[in-house]
């Protein structure tokens, strides 16, 4: 920790909310680009026409 003075109770329990909030926030921001990949490249394969060239417009539109 960076403070030298010593953490009361109230402190500490604040410092673990912000390290727990700060790591979940890390992992939904994982999880959102992840998703987005997933589903461009599911858009791809799904609406792809035989000659491999996508539709206009894919899933989404």
């Amino acid at each position: 920790m960076e403070n030298s003075l010593p953490l009361f109770p109230g402190q500490l329990f604040l410092e673990l909310v912000e390290t727990i909030a700060h790591d979940l926030y890390q992992v939904c921001e994982d999880m959102v680009a992840h998703e987005r990949i997933f589903f461009k490249k599911l858009d791809q394969v799904l609406f792809r026409n035989p000659y491999g060239l996508a539709r206009p417009g894919g899933a989404i539109g």
